[in-house]
């Protein structure tokens, strides 16, 4: 007996991590930052990437939008979050050659700092355990004393 009440429509499969990065994507090419940056990104999805692709693409246009349109970044930033896809920044830590990769150093004072992460510059991004992107950092150096 009808109760007057629609039936209830089945439930949406969840987007595939590579279709979420892709949609954030053709969202970021719609969102107008430049003619050019949407010609890139048209131009990628044209060729049917992988899902390493996307991510890649997620974090390069993240870091290229960062400034002047935080709100894309931030939609590419969570479609990397929602796809599993891990940022790495690492200030703090050991310098590791194997896992990061110094592009300058900063001088410290501090024994205990030497060969430590100053600054990501930028970061990188794992996708579980393997690796996208290493990422971009100043390390502290300690001369010693003269």
């Amino acid at each position: 007996m009808p109760t007057g009440r629609p039936a209830p429509s089945p439930a949406q499969p969840p987007l595939s991590a590579g279709e979420g990065l892709a949609r954030a994507l053709a969202e970021v090419a719609a969102g107008g930052p430049s003619p050019a940056v949407a010609q890139q990104i048209e131009r990628l999805l044209e060729t049917r990437p992988d899902r390493a692709a996307l991510a890649l693409a997620c974090a390069r246009f993240r870091d290229q939008l960062g400034e002047r349109s935080p709100d894309l970044a931030e939609l590419l930033g969570a479609a990397l979050a929602a796809a599993g896809i891990s940022e790495v920044r690492p200030d703090g830590e050991p310098f590791d050659g194997e896992r990061h990769e110094a592009v300058d150093t900063a001088p410290t004072d501090d024994p205990d700092a030497h060969d430590t992460i100053a600054e990501t510059v930028r970061a990188g991004y794992l996708d579980g355990a393997e690796v996208l992107r290493v990422p971009q950092v100043v390390v502290y150096r300690r001369d010693p004393p003269s």
